[in-house]
């Protein structure tokens, strides 16, 4: 927002986390690989990774806001941190009885570390193995006055998209 007044340019820098929710794309990125190879039973177990999250209507509604948000700041957009297991545990719970059987245990910190050797995408997540991080979002409740969907319902609803596409 640039104030004409005074000619001071206001910048408001939005640092989203996973974005979940419904998708309408068709074309692959992150946010949608991390949930469909949750429906594709891909693996039978998770590495003790946690991700952070936020809803892609959200994410759109923090980007509003920015617009004429009057001060400069960087602002989380995160709406908690989930483990790829609990991450499957939502899906399963929604989805087993439509024949979905997600894998909802957690790998054992052993295993990850010998799959490292032979599997790349393990071995670029060994570092965050069991780590969460703390990332705060009362910047964007407090300054932005977001309310956030549960991320509970924003897995489930790109999960039903993803069935669709």
């Amino acid at each position: 927002m640039v104030d004409e007044e005074d000619n001071t340019l206001e910048v408001v820098s939005l640092l989203p986390g996973l974005i979940t929710g419904p998708v309408f794309l068709t074309n692959d990125f992150t946010s949608k690989e991390a949930i469909q190879v949750l429906l594709e039973e891909k693996y039978p177990l998770w590495p003790e990774i946690y991700v952070a999250c936020i809803d892609v209507r959200d994410c759109a509604i923090a980007h509003l806001k920015a617009l004429y948000c009057k001060k400069n700041m960087k602002v989380a957009l995160v709406n908690g941190q989930f483990s790829l297991a609990e991450m499957a545990t939502i899906v399963n719970n929604e989805f087993s009885q439509y024949g979905y059987k997600v894998a909802r245990r957690q790998m054992y910190p052993w295993v990850a570390k010998l799959a490292s050797f032979f599997n790349a995408e393990m071995r670029e997540i060994i570092p965050l193995y069991g780590k969460e991080t703390k990332i705060e979002n009362q910047k964007a409740i407090k300054e932005l006055e977001m309310e956030f969907t549960s991320i509970e319902k924003s897995i489930i609803d790109m999960s039903y998209s993803l069935i669709k596409q």
